[in-house]
């Protein structure tokens, strides 16, 4: 036991030699110093920059753009279907047998007696079609002259009425899914404000804790080497000497996961804001002070601005317009079609004959069909009572979603007081500290431990006010109204309504 002590003492002694207190002071001055050397050759990245890199950048962002693009494509598509379609048929090559000889011979529109044909039509609205048709024949043999037949007519659907044709509806919904797209963007880009500003502020208060973590950590490294030396005294056991060291080695493994999980969050989101990863990427610093006053708002006007902003609702009602037109069409549908067509077709038109004018009106009646018409109309049915209930329920979803907003609002207020009355008590204990520390009553160390939790409450304040004011953010959003943070705007999901700048 003697010399298990006096090997403890040698060691203290060795060890305490290479730990002074200056010394302990002077590694705390490296780690903050190997902390801060690498990002001061980076440039400072403002909120200011980070919110306008977000609305170019932030990956929702990018989605909604190019859901944007896809759903344009995709109208211009259906309008290019209404647009002049022609083409060009021949029979290129082949082979055919002679039965009179038994020979094998080629064969090609472009020798005498094949023709070639070419098709033209345009859709001049819904059920309304143009068609041109021209074939061409080669020269027959002893004939010397050509010819050809030139056919152009005009349908128009009579029964059952084209607006209820797949093709008028194809071009609605393309053109409604277009503008659901852009107010879908709308809100990504309000909704990437918010998610950046949070992101941002949380980094900020982060960074600051790694501070407070490093200074914790070099204090329990002290607390450590005055426990060896206290030991040495006989004042206190080995035991105090082992929790001393336990201590000291939680706060080095809680301060080394502590930043490994900042540099991966700072990672994450630069590469959100299109920066790659973030390296030495420095934020700006924390303001000294931080203000906020909470909101009041009226929940039945915040539930009826976001139901006119909801882009779900706005796809419920049109998902239930079109499901009362597919209703409407099936019990229109009486198994009658009809048509009217007229045209003119020319005959021999290269060598100058007369006009051929015809007018016809077709019909076709389905007396028996299986009864597929009526379960068309039963499936409509069963259609629409679903679609009006999900426009219910999106109503419903908002309305919910509206309240247990404000809800969380109101929780959020009470926590930035009582993070408020935290930080003026810890304000107020340091300052009774300071006055007895002068009279000698405590130690320099208590006072410091004072000092750096009116540090932390401040930065619990911060954290609170961040958390309120992006609820509120995001409130606005689902409300429709534009977001403005730091100078930065993300237009309006609604009719043009103004807010001013939410931020501290």
């Amino acid at each position: 036991m003697t010399g298990r002590r006096a090997d403890r003492r040698m060691n203290a002694s060795r060890r305490r030699g290479s730990w002074a207190p200056w010394a302990v002071a002077l590694a705390v001055a490296v780690f903050l110093a190997g902390w801060a050397v690498p990002a001061a050759a980076a440039p400072v990245l403002t909120l200011q920059e980070a919110l306008q890199r977000a609305l170019v950048h932030h990956p929702s962002v990018i989605d909604g753009e190019q859901n944007v693009i896809q759903a344009g494509l995709a109208l211009e598509r259906e309008e290019a279907r209404r647009r002049l379609q022609a083409s060009a048929s021949a029979d290129v090559a082949g082979i055919r047998r002679n039965l009179l000889t038994g020979e094998y011979e080629l064969v090609s529109a472009f020798q005498q007696g094949e023709a070639i044909t070419v098709n033209g039509s345009l859709q001049l609205g819904p059920g309304t079609s143009l068609t041109v048709r021209l074939s061409e024949e080669a020269a027959s043999p002893g004939s010397g002259t050509s010819g050809g037949v030139a056919q152009v007519s005009l349908t128009r659907q009579l029964l059952p009425n084209p607006r209820h044709s797949e093709a008028a509806w194809s071009l609605t919904r393309a053109g409604e899914a277009v503008r659901e797209s852009e107010a879908r963007l709308a809100r990504a880009r309000a909704s990437a404000l918010v998610d950046v500003y949070r992101r941002y502020r949380s980094l900020q208060v982060e960074e600051a804790k790694l501070e407070l973590q490093a200074a914790a950590a070099a204090l329990a490294e002290e607390r450590y080497r005055e426990t060896l030396r206290q030991w040495e005294l006989g004042l206190v056991s080995e035991a105090d000497i082992a929790n001393a060291e336990l201590e000291r080695d939680r706060a080095q493994a809680n301060l080394v996961r502590a930043r490994r999980e900042f540099e991966l969050t700072k990672d994450a989101f630069a590469r959100d804001l299109g920066l790659g990863a973030a390296g030495g990427m420095r934020l700006e610093p924390l303001p000294a002070e931080t203000s906020w006053s909470p909101v009041t708002v009226d929940p039945e006007a915040a539930a009826q601005r976001a139901l006119a902003a909801s882009v779900d609702v706005l796809a419920a009602r049109r998902n239930l317009e079109a499901a009362e037109r597919r209703y409407e069409a099936a019990l229109a549908d009486t198994g009658l079609r009809a048509s009217l067509s007229v045209g003119v077709q020319v005959p021999r038109w290269s060598g100058g004959s007369t006009p051929e004018y015809r007018a016809s009106l077709g019909a076709t009646y389905d007396f028996l069909d299986g009864g597929a018409r009526q379960v068309e109309r039963r499936e409509a049915e069963l259609a629409l009572e679903r679609a009006r209930r999900a426009l219910e329920n999106a109503e419903i979803a908002i309305r919910t979603d509206v309240a247990r907003r404000l809800n969380e609002l109101d929780w959020l207020a009470a926590q930035v007081d009582f993070a408020r009355r935290g930080l003026e008590s810890a304000r107020r204990t340091y300052e009774a500290r300071v006055e007895q520390a002068a009279r000698g009553v405590i130690s320099e160390r208590t006072v410091e431990e004072s000092r750096r939790s009116v540090q932390e409450a401040y930065l619990a304040y911060v954290e609170a006010v961040v958390n309120y004011e992006a609820a509120w953010l995001e409130l606005q959003a689902v409300m429709g109204e534009g977001i403005v943070i730091e100078g930065v705007a993300a237009e309006s999901a609604s009719s043009g309504q103004n807010v001013k700048d939410p931020s501290p």
